[in-house]
């Protein structure tokens, strides 16, 4: 059963919700092991500074992880970038870099959120696998990528991954999971992720920690911490605006923020849509589909897994966008 390409930005920078599935059976835990789970915090961390990406947001559960990055558009690098990046990965970084056919895909590779996948997977499979005796696949199926299309679409998605220890009853307050960003911006220990301010804005006279936090729990119906007070009535009413109420919408699983391949406005996702029907590479439908988040609407295109007549339809390059 044929699948879609990896979709992918190609100008400008590029959003992604990635989501990774062990493995095995459904009562398998690889991560409820400390040292397992530090590794792959580690891994991540050490690719996600080799890559030209920022990082929004993450969580590692059980079994699965979230990510939330950021990719730069992609530039050509000078040659002692590309050695300074290839000594973080290689025991001979010059050998890699010999002639200018290596530089180039090498250079593409760094803003390729694919490749930045690979290396996280390959490197926690091995790990796990040489600790623990173990072999064969570590890894359920490839991992899930939703491209994000907008502002409110990565600040929703970003939210949503914040919320996963709650939604899966391991803690009662998103940031008492230590292997969360939002554990981080809790301690003061986020310098290495995007600012906040740039995700939601800010807003006079309230702290956008305190704001980002007050988000959190109206999505996830968390009664605020003693001594803090209730949700501010300036997110009440900015979140009532967008047909939210307090009743933790977000403690549910909501498949599109990891099944979909694009979220965002229904402008942006339907130039998806044309573009991938030009392509051949998608016959479903000729509009987004549409689905209701509290009163709001958000849209999205999801995968269609085999393509009709593929021999008599050959994928074609994307057109550019427009």
């Amino acid at each position: 059963m044929s699948r879609l390409p990896r979709l992918k930005v190609d100008s400008g920078p590029g959003w992604y919700h990635l989501c990774s599935r062990v493995a095995g059976s459904p009562d398998w835990f690889p991560f409820d092991d400390p040292a397992a789970r530090q590794k792959l915090y580690d891994i991540l961390r050490f690719y996600l500074n080799v890559y030209f990406c920022d990082t929004a947001g993450f969580c590692i559960l059980s079994n699965h992880y979230h990510l939330l990055v950021r990719f730069l558009p992609f530039r050509k690098l000078a040659d002692s970038e590309l050695l300074q990046r290839a000594k973080l990965l290689y025991p001979s970084p010059e050998k890699k870099l010999r002639t200018k056919k290596q530089r180039r895909r090498f250079n593409q590779r760094l803003f390729d959120v694919s490749e930045l996948m690979r290396n996280v997977q390959m490197a926690c499979a091995k790990w796990y696998n040489l600790n623990h005796n173990r072999r064969g696949a570590f890894w359920a199926e490839r991992f899930k990528s939703v491209l994000l299309q907008d502002p409110q679409a990565i600040l929703d998605a970003l939210l949503y991954v914040e919320l996963n220890p709650l939604r899966a009853g391991l803690v009662q307050r998103p940031e008492d999971w230590q292997y969360g960003s939002a554990h981080l911006r809790a301690l003061g220990q986020d310098d290495w992720l995007i600012p906040l301010h740039e995700l939601i804005g800010k807003m006079p006279g309230m702290p956008t920690v305190e704001r980002f936090r007050a988000l959190l729990y109206h999505r996830g119906a968390v009664q605020s911490k003693p001594g803090t007070g209730a949700i501010p009535p300036e997110i009440l009413l900015q979140e009532q605006q967008r047909g939210f109420r307090l009743g933790g919408l977000f403690r549910k699983r909501l498949r599109w923020y990891s099944d979909g391949l694009v979220l965002g406005s229904q402008q942006q996702v339907q130039k998806w849509v044309d573009r991938m029907r030009q392509t051949g590479r998608y016959l479903r439908r000729k509009r987004p589909i549409r689905k209701r988040l509290g009163q709001a609407d958000i849209f999205m295109l999801r995968e269609q897994r085999k393509l009709q007549n593929p021999a008599h339809a050959p994928a074609k390059p994307f057109p550019p966008p427009h």
